[in-house]
This record gives C-alpha cells, structure tokens and sequence, in this order.
C-alpha cells in the first residue's frame, strides 16, 4: 500500500502546541501511513507488544481522538481540524465519509491452533 514516501514513524500528534513544538497530552503515532491512490488518505498506527496495559491503550485511543478533534487556524485564516494543516483529503471526501473500525491485535498468549472465532474480524 502506497510507496516508502507514503509512511513515517513515530510521529507526534499534538492535543496542545504546534507541529514543531508539541506540549503535552498528544499521541505519537509509531507509524502513519497516507496512501490517498490505494483509498488510505490517513492511517494511523499503535503497535503494542503486550507491555501496555488495556487502561494506558485505551488512553492512547483518547489522546488520538483528542487530536483529530483539535481545530487550528490554517494559513488562509480559516479554522479546520489540525490534521488537515498536515495531510489533505481527497476531493469529494470528507473527515466523515468513511469510518474504519478500531482493531486491537497482540503477540501475546496467541494460541497454537487457531479457533474459528480467532480467525474472524469482531462485528
């Protein structure tokens, strides 16, 4: 999916600050990935290998959608969420035309053998 361009890692994701000099309370992303051609204008990746905690995930969920809901003057003067300073949206899409679902996935206590049910996506 998209070129080596198209990923970056470790990537702060300010609630409070600036690009440049973030504060405190925002994510950092281990891996954003922007493939607009391949239908992923914005991806944002949390990698855990089973040293986190469900509560301290569940914080890094919230200080991402704390960032998405930031809002920011841009350049031309007219406030729109933070993100969109960084990254653009295809035309005719918005924020809200399409949702992805939040999966959780981890290395730990994975059984052998899968089972039917390990296989499947969660509904």
């Amino acid at each position: 999916m998209g070129t080596i361009a198209s990923y970056a890692t470790e990537v702060a994701l300010p609630a409070t600050g600036t690009w440049s000099n973030p504060g405190r309370g925002g994510a950092q992303a281990d891996i954003v990935i922007t493939a607009p051609e391949d239908g992923v204008p914005l991806l944002f990746v949390e990698i855990d290998n089973c040293f986190e905690s469900a509560q301290v995930l569940a914080a890094q969920i919230d200080k991402y959608m704390r960032f998405c809901q930031r809002k920011v003057k841009d350049v031309d003067g007219k406030e729109r969420p933070m993100w969109r300073t960084r990254w653009w949206v295809p035309d005719g899409r918005t924020a809200t035309s399409r949702t992805r679902r939040c999966y959780s996935s981890s290395t730990g206590s994975v059984r052998a053998t899968p089972t039917p049910s390990s296989r499947s996506w969660p509904s």
